[in-house]
């Protein structure tokens, strides 16, 4: 059978070799290559070729997280890309400028994020659907997070949940009142958002696969 052929009629398979390859056959490749069984018969697509170096190592940059969350997926046994219950964080905090960088770091790695600006309405949040992890600012109105999350720990289901604080408030004794109250990490502001979502990502997988 022909290697065109082939590519018509079974599913995509790739291997990087780093030898040259003309515009011509890259385009031949990607034509036939659309018709196998997965691919671009299952949902819509674009090709763009990026044959520049520097652009190159930019792109695999932005793209890490992302393929975390891929990996992340695949041994939660679910469909990357396509899952239809993705992970679940709560996000308190009083300042919407930090829950809106927060929030749209975790979306772009496929992380459904709620939103609450202090702790009563968290509880009302975590009361309505379950979550995976909670993150929470330690000074808020009404109720401040380490009340939050003593009470988050006295409902179902979030007796054992991840709970991040985020808080400029490093003291000792802020430390100490923290693991206390049931917070299992402490982040300082401002986090460092791509080592913060990685822990989250892998955080949220083990408890998927811990049901």
């Amino acid at each position: 059978m022909e290697l065109y052929d082939v590519m018509r009629t079974t599913f995509a398979a790739r291997e990087f070799t780093g030898d040259p390859l003309p515009d011509a056959t890259l385009g031949k490749i990607l034509d036939h290559a659309r018709f196998a069984p997965s691919g671009g018969n299952r949902q819509g697509w674009r090709v763009i070729v990026v044959r520049d170096p520097a652009t190159k190592r930019a792109l695999a940059d932005l793209s890490g997280l992302a393929a975390k969350r891929y990996a992340a997926q695949v041994k939660n046994g679910e469909n990357p890309w396509n899952t239809i219950d993705p992970p679940r964080v709560l996000m308190l905090d009083d300042s919407s400028t930090s829950r809106r960088q927060l929030r749209l770091a975790l979306e772009n790695v496929g992380i459904f994020v709620a939103e609450a600006a202090e702790g009563v309405e968290g509880l009302w949040r975590a009361r309505q659907q379950p979550f995976d992890l909670v993150l929470t600012d330690i000074h808020m109105p009404t109720m401040d997070g380490l009340e939050f999350i003593r009470e988050l720990r006295k409902c179902p289901g979030y007796e054992a949940i991840p709970i991040y604080v985020l808080t400029s408030d490093g003291s000792r004794d802020r430390l100490a009142e923290g693991r206390a109250a049931g917070a299992t990490a402490w982040v300082i502001k401002p986090p460092n958002l791509p080592l913060l979502v990685d822990a989250i990502i892998k955080a949220t997988a083990t408890r998927r696969r811990a049901g």
